[in-house]
């Protein structure tokens, strides 16, 4: 966290820090780790794996810093690192105004299961298989989770019904501009309403905002992709590797500078994922680099 945030430090950032409550840097003050942003740290709040309080921590977050009225906002997390300077950042994004950066994701076989996130009510999330490591609770909860579809089936329960929405899925990682941030702290109601009691929502409700509003013609690239190859663009410019494995997402290593660098030339501002416990040497090769170093 400390070698992210001092990727960030600079005077023309703000920084607004939500921690797990469940996270093992929960007590830590980061706020004398940076010299030149301002940093906002929040009281730990519990965030579960593709429960509806994904949502409520990115709502929270959008909302405090919206009152500042920032040209954009940027979503990341612990696992990311800007792959060029801050220099450069911002000059990429004064250049291109009033866009939205949002990776639109486009996957044929899964329509209905995505659609089914949020068509039918999912109850329990907070103890599904990736939320626990008691075997009594994930055995409940798989168990429960196929007769709570089943059921919902039989009856016919649709909770898109009436609703006359797209619903586009997505990655969660996004920059948005502050127009596009007012419109969703505006459908607050309608957010909660929608995707309370859903599951993995939380990379479904910005481009479903998105794509059913005016804001889906300001997308910087809108063009989907399958996740399949490096060969496709992610337009929220996060260079995230789907396809190679071993992990999904993958994590990188050392071996990986090259393609880190390589997606660096093709427009890519941020990567992820990163994890010091796993290498931290790529971290330091990234963060050392000529473009970094010289904000």
């Amino acid at each position: 966290m400390k070698k992210l945030l001092g990727s960030l430090d600079d005077e023309r950032n703000d920084i607004y820090l939500l921690i797990d409550k469940k996270s093992l840097i929960k007590d830590i003050n980061f706020k004398n780790d940076v010299t030149k942003s301002k940093i906002f740290q929040y009281a730990p709040v519990e965030i579960f794996w593709g429960d509806y309080s994904q949502i409520e921590a990115e709502m929270f977050l959008f909302k405090q810093a919206a009152k500042n009225n920032y040209e954009y906002y940027h979503l990341i997390s612990r696992a990311d690192l800007p792959l060029v300077s801050q220099d450069k950042i911002h000059d990429f994004f004064d250049k291109n105004p009033n866009k939205e950066f949002l990776t639109l994701i486009l996957d044929k076989n899964n329509d209905q299961k995505i659609a089914d996130r949020v068509s039918i009510y999912h109850f329990f999330v907070k103890i599904c298989g990736k939320n626990t490591k008691n075997i009594f609770l994930k055995t409940f909860f798989s168990i429960y989770s196929r007769l709570e579809k089943i059921a919902q089936k039989l009856f016919k329960v649709d909770r898109l019904k009436n609703s006359n929405i797209e619903i586009q899925y997505g990655s969660n990682w996004v920059t948005i501009d502050n127009e596009f941030i007012k419109y969703v702290l505006s459908r607050e109601e309608w957010i909660e309403h929608t995707f309370k009691h859903t599951i993995c929502t939380d990379e479904v409700f910005l481009p479903t905002l998105l794509v059913n509003s005016k804001y889906k013609d300001r997308l910087f690239y809108a063009k989907m992709t399958e996740n399949k190859s490096s060969n496709e663009f992610q337009g929220n410019l996060r260079y995230i590797n789907w396809w190679s494995g071993p992990q999904y997402p993958k994590i990188w290593g050392t071996e990986d500078y090259n393609e880190l660098e390589h997606a660096k030339e093709k427009g890519y501002i941020f990567a992820r994922k990163f994890d010091s416990s796993f290498d931290v040497n790529i971290i330091n090769e990234v963060l050392k680099n000529d473009d970094i170093g010289n904000k």
